[in-house]
């Protein structure tokens, strides 16, 4: 049976569900998510908090990738793919070297070049 994690962000804070749950397939997840928004919100009476436009729960499979992505409106939402890790910058002293320049291909040690217009020429009678 897979294993489904509820992770709930407010738009600049993500919060982690480390336990996860086990439901038999997408569709359980996605009633569980809806399950869990739907609780967040009325657990969520704050006055202060009246905007949840930010707020979403994103739902990882156990190989830890996002299958889906649902917002407090109860809406799905795009699933942002992580970006790739910025390549690191070359240190001044290891700097690499700038690319050479093609280099043209070395002549062959005793090839001799034909004389001019003789090259290929066959005897025609």
């Amino acid at each position: 049976m897979p294993r489904f994690f509820f992770h709930f962000s407010d738009g600049s804070r993500q919060f982690t569900d480390d336990g996860g749950i086990d439901l038999s397939g997408l569709r359980d997840a996605r009633a569980h998510a809806t399950s869990q928004v739907r609780e967040l919100k009325a657990a969520m009476c704050d006055p202060h908090i009246q905007d949840l436009s930010d707020w979403s729960m994103s739902v990882a499979d156990g190989r830890g990738r996002t299958v889906f992505v649902l917002g407090f409106d109860l809406k799905p939402r795009a699933i942002v793919p992580l970006t790739p890790a910025t390549p690191r910058r070359a240190s001044p002293d290891t700097s690499p070297a700038p690319p050479l320049a093609p280099r043209a291909a070395p002549a062959r040690a005793g090839a001799a070049k034909p004389p001019s217009g003789r090259a290929g020429a066959t005897a025609k009678n």
